[in-house]
């Protein structure tokens, strides 16, 4: 018996792993796709409307045994739709390893929403994980002179991506591994929608519609993106999630950030130095921090927001 529980262990922290890989690589086809003449938004489109069309016959005719679609599953797959939106657009127009870094902001945002939405105090160790992070955000980002914030959209949507990844986590904690198919398919609908009221704004530069030649371009790098990226990813994080503690997740999905700086600093010429560096390295220490320290192991919160979801099924 002791045996099986370590097997299926392994077997959720790894999955975990390959998710975070996916994540922390994601950018590569995304990239691929905005070369090819698309914006980087509708590669975003493209990558969340595709797989959408391919499932809608699948939750028409099998609603019923697919799981809930209720408000657990809304929550948690339009929270993880807007972030991964924000996520990809973000790595298309911006540094990624600077992107990447600042999407693991969520702790902060983790820390405040339990305070704001399910009244857990913020203990002094959680106070040092805001102020560190907060830190290496100022450090990551800041010019000499210049006001240390996020600079350019693409910055703010790495940022506005662990706002949502955070909200999502209270959410899959929450509402456990059931309900993937309802959650992937809330977590398609909003990353189209959101893709799609960003084109609208024209917030990027990019045409409205792209030429069909640019599409048709586009189009091998937006299957392998759907197929060996996006499904992947939003499958292993969706299942393992769910069967392990917060803490032991949210540091397996530091991974992402260690694929996503090493394959930038590998394949472009964005700039990393020592600014990026020391950072990042707080920012990921202030998350490590967090986990560690147990802050998001809190019980009466967590069953607040379980009753809270059961409730809403």
């Amino acid at each position: 018996m002791a045996s099986r529980a370590s097997s299926a262990s392994l077997l959720t922290s790894c999955a975990i792993l390959v998710s975070a890989a996916l994540w922390g690589s994601v950018w590569i086809p995304l990239r691929q796709i905005a070369e090819a003449g698309v914006s980087g938004v509708w590669a975003s489109l493209l990558v969340y409307g595709a797989p959408l069309i391919v499932m809608l016959p699948l939750v028409a005719l099998g609603r019923g045994r697919l799981g809930h679609f209720g408000l657990a599953a809304l929550w948690v797959g339009a929270t993880a739709g807007i972030c991964n939106t924000f996520y990809a657009i973000g790595v298309v127009y911006g540094a990624v390893g600077k992107v990447v870094l600042l999407f693991y902001l969520n702790p902060i945002w983790s820390a405040i929403l339990e305070w704001l939405v399910l009244k857990a105090p913020i203990s002094r160790l959680r106070l040092a994980t805001i102020v560190l992070g907060l830190i290496g955000m100022a450090v990551l980002v800041g010019n000499e002179g210049g006001v240390p914030l996020p600079h350019g959209l693409a910055e703010w949507f790495g940022v506005l991506a662990s706002v949502f990844w955070a909200f999502s986590l209270i959410g899959m904690a929450s509402s456990g591994s059931a309900g993937v198919i309802p959650k992937t398919f809330f977590q398609f609908l909003f990353g189209l929608l959101t893709s799609g009221a960003i084109v609208l704004l024209q917030w990027f530069p990019g045409q409205l519609v792209p030429p069909p030649a640019s599409l048709m371009a586009a189009s091998p790098w937006a299957l392998g993106a759907v197929l060996l990226w996006i499904i992947p990813g939003m499958a292993l994080s969706f299942w393992a999630v769910g069967r392990m503690s917060p803490t032991r997740a949210a540091i397996l999905f530091m991974f992402e950030a260690v694929v996503g700086v090493s394959s930038a600093a590998i394949l472009t010429d964005e700039p990393f130095g020592w600014r990026e560096v020391i950072g990042g390295l707080m920012i990921l220490g202030a998350g490590l921090l967090d986990v560690v320290g147990g802050a998001m192991k809190r019980p009466a919160p967590a069953d607040k927001a379980r009753k809270q979801f059961e409730g809403a099924r």
